[in-house]
């Protein structure tokens, strides 16, 4: 006669809510379909970001390398088709294919190419020309003109080669001794003597004498 009440906690009951461990809903214990897909997203967004940082790097000190070989090689090349105007220092050596309207100091040689044109003064160690050269131009080295070159303006050289073919117009001339010394940049002789002379000391009465005569 007395029915048997079926407790909350019997499976068969329809109204029982069902726990969300067992359901396997996401953010559950029990691992869901969807936490897999967020940890493989999140190794792979680390793979890639730790594989683009070596490349930059890399890149830049290759950048670097080359800008330093530059500046340690001081050579500059004017091309073809290229026009500069100025004044140039302390360069190692200047090689011109295009045209150059400058002046050119403290360097130590020059080099203008066919169909290379410097315009300007120029005060070099050593030179070669198979180009054209109008202007002041002092060698204190060697002067070496080619047959394609043309030389023009005022000349000064220590020594000098010229080949058959070759040009040169205007005033020409070997350096000598005095003006050998001042185009390196050493002074006079006499530039010693008046510096002892200024320290204090009077020179004896024949002294002078014996100058003069």
């Amino acid at each position: 006669m007395f029915g048997k009440r079926k407790g909350p906690s019997s499976p068969s009951e329809p109204g029982t809510p069902q726990r969300p461990e067992a359901a396997g809903l996401p953010g559950s214990g029990a691992g869901g379909s969807e936490g897999q897909p967020r940890s493989a997203l999140g190794a792979k967004a680390s793979a890639t970001a730790s594989g683009t940082g070596p490349a930059p790097k890399s890149q830049s000190r290759r950048a670097e390398g080359r800008l330093a070989s530059a500046v340690e090689g001081r050579k500059l090349v004017v091309g073809r088709e290229i026009c500069l105007s100025g004044e140039i220092k302390t360069c190692e050596k200047l090689v011109v294919e295009g045209k150059v309207e400058a002046d050119l100091r403290d360097s130590h040689s020059l080099e203008i190419s066919e169909p290379g044109l410097f315009r300007g003064n120029a005060t070099v160690e050593d030179c070669e020309i198979s180009g054209t050269f109008e202007g002041e131009l002092t060698v204190t080295g060697l002067l070496v003109v080619l047959p394609t070159g043309r030389v023009s303006g005022k000349i000064r050289y220590a020594e000098m080669e010229l080949s058959r073919g070759a040009r040169l117009s205007g005033d020409v001339d070997v350096l000598d001794e005095a003006s050998l010394r001042r185009a390196s940049g050493e002074g006079p002789k006499l530039a010693h003597d008046n510096s002892d002379s200024a320290g204090g000391d009077k020179p004896a009465p024949g002294a002078g004498k014996s100058q003069i005569g």
